[in-house]
This record gives C-alpha cells, structure tokens and sequence, in this order.
C-alpha cells in the first residue's frame, strides 16, 4: 500500500519534549519515505501595538533570532547526517499555533507533530494553549507526543468510535503495516438503540475493509459513563502505540463536552494521540 504520508510537519521549541516530537516526526518519515519540515516560530514577544518597544529589546529579538537559527540549523544537519531522509526547515515570526497552522495549510504538509506536557524554563508547554490552539485550528491531522515517549512504529492502534460520528478510517490507513499492524476498535454502550446499531454498523464497515486488508482487528463496547476514561484505561491495558480520536462533537454531546473528552485523552494519554476531523484527508487537501 502506498502511503499517503509524503510531507510531516514537526513543530519544536528546542526542549527536550520539542526535540522528542521530532524524532517521532522523524521515524514517521523513515517509515513512509516522507519529506520532514522542521519549524520553530520565533515568538515576536517585544511588540506593542505593531511597533517595536525600544532598541534594547529589538537587539535581544536578533540575538534570539540567531539562537534559534543556529539550533534549528545543527537539528537540519545531525538528521541529514544520521537519517536517509529529505529535510526542509522553516523558522517563521509570530505566534506559535497560528505559524504552525499556517505552514500546515500553505504547503503540501499531511500531518503535524508537536510535543505536549510541560516544557521548562521560559518555555511554553505544548498541551498548553499553543497545542489546543493546533488541535482546534489546524485543517490536517496532528499527532501529539507525550514526554518520555520512545519514538517507535505505530503497530497497535487504538480507535474509539463514538455515536454519531462518522469515523473515517481511511485516517489509519498510512499507518497500518501488515502482518505487524492490529487495531482496537472501541465503542461506548448508550441507551439509545438506534444510535448504538448506527456506529455497531459502522464498526462492521470498519472491520470489514480491515480483514480485506489481512489486518487483526478487536471489538469490544464500553459502558463506562465517561468514554474518555475508558479509552485512557485501555490504552494502558491493552497494547497501544497510539490513539487516534476524531475531534468532532457526536449527537448527544455539545462542543464544550467534546472539546474535554479531547483534552482529556491528549493530556492524560502515556502514547501518541492522532487528532482528526471527518473533513481530514491525509493527501494534502482537506474536505470542506
């Protein structure tokens, strides 16, 4: 199977959890032949109302320019040196989220990775608003990576269905590698019938192009009330190296509930989570 994965945007900080979202980004992109675009926004923290503030600070900004240019430039040569791999690097001025969004949606990008738990020092934390702004705002998938994380292969995907939503599959597709692939579907238990035999139906969809496609697949259904505790146990339960939830609201949820069943899960999960929406398509367009 040809993987869609041909452009992986990694956003770093310089800290070690930055620095870790990178090498996930990195055998992501040994995995799948892909191009890694490296990106570090220099924050423009010394603005007032679209002017410079004095002259002191205008010179800090072009010695911290030069700072980050230097480290984003020795990140560029080691992975040239030690990875067969194309590399692009990126080091645009503003704010973060926006910057990366931007990039994401400017060039041919098909995922976005960024490190999330706290940083230190004057660092921002990426599961703090920079990496909500991402999840909220950006129009192609994103992989967030926790701390500690061991950059491996996605081989064991856990894929929650919620009512209501329609779950694309075709977002797990770049990643399953058979014979060593296997995804966990699982979906909550709700009282309304027709609801829960709408996403059973959909799961059977599911798990029908999954063993045309030689994959192993399991089912199970949850009854816990708060689905995304659920999700977290079985993460840690079972087999996972990664999580891939749709960000979407489902029929019984508002936006707000949604949005913590989401913060909740990226916050709290041990693995990688991949963020989607329905619109998604990981082939550098996406579906308005």
């Amino acid at each position: 199977m040809d993987s869609l994965f041909k452009n992986i945007l990694a956003a770093t900080d310089f800290s070690a959890i930055g620095n870790n979202a990178v090498d996930t980004a990195i055998e992501l992109c040994k995995q799948y032949k892909a191009v890694l675009h490296l990106l570090h926004v220099v924050e423009e923290t010394n603005m007032v109302d679209g002017e410079k503030t004095d002259i002191v600070s205008a010179e800090v900004e072009v010695e911290t320019d030069y700072e980050a240019r230097t480290q984003l430039y020795n990140i560029y040569e080691t992975v040239l040196r030690t990875h067969d791999i194309r590399v692009q690097i990126h080091m645009p001025p503003g704010i973060p989220c926006y910057e990366i969004c931007k990039a994401a949606t400017e060039m041919p990008i098909d995922l976005i990775v960024v490190g999330r738990h706290g940083t230190s020092g004057e660092h921002e934390s990426f599961m703090g608003s920079t990496a909500s702004c991402i999840l909220r705002e950006a129009t192609k998938p994103v992989i967030t990576v926790p701390a500690n994380f061991e950059p491996s292969e996605f081989k064991k995907i856990l894929f929650p269905v919620r009512p209501g939503i329609n779950e694309k599959y075709e977002i797990i597709k770049p990643l399953l590698n058979k014979p060593f692939s296997s995804v966990h579907m699982v979906q909550v238990d709700q009282d309304n019938d027709q609801t829960f035999f709408s996403a059973k139906y959909q799961l059977q969809e599911i798990a029908a192009f999954l063993k045309s496609e030689d994959i192993l697949c399991f089912h199970s259904v949850c009854t816990c009330p708060d689905f995304a505790v659920k999700v977290l146990e079985l993460s840690k339960s079972t087999p996972t190296d990664l999580i891939v939830i749709n960000t979407l609201p489902d029929c019984n949820c508002s936006s707000i509930d949604a949005g913590n069943y989401v913060q909740q899960i990226v916050s709290s999960a041990t693995v990688p989570v991949l963020c989607f929406q329905s619109g998604m398509h990981i082939d550098g367009k996406t579906k308005r």
